[in-house]
């Protein structure tokens, strides 16, 4: 079973193009609590996808500017593997 998933994660990695290999290796950190979602910052994370988010102090105000923080880049993420 375990062979079978790597060949599947190994396949939809040699169909990726360059561009999104390399998004995929990048982490990021944000200043702030709120990215609009028209941003570049979004719009990359939608063509491209991204390896993973890291939140600091500064990004953490209160409980619901998390969630529609972490809401926007989880749709972000959404539309790129739709």
């Amino acid at each position: 079973m375990r062979i079978l998933f790597f060949i599947f994660i190994l396949s939809l990695y040699l169909q990726a193009d360059i561009t999104q290999k390399i998004a995929n290796m990048i982490i990021i950190g944000i200043d702030g609590t709120t990215v609009a979602d028209n941003s570049s910052l979004t719009s990359f994370i939608k063509k491209n996808g991204l390896g993973g988010i890291i939140l600091f102090s500064k990004n953490l105000q209160t409980k619901n500017k998390l969630k529609n923080l972490l809401l926007i880049f989880k749709i972000c993420a959404n539309q790129n593997f739709s």
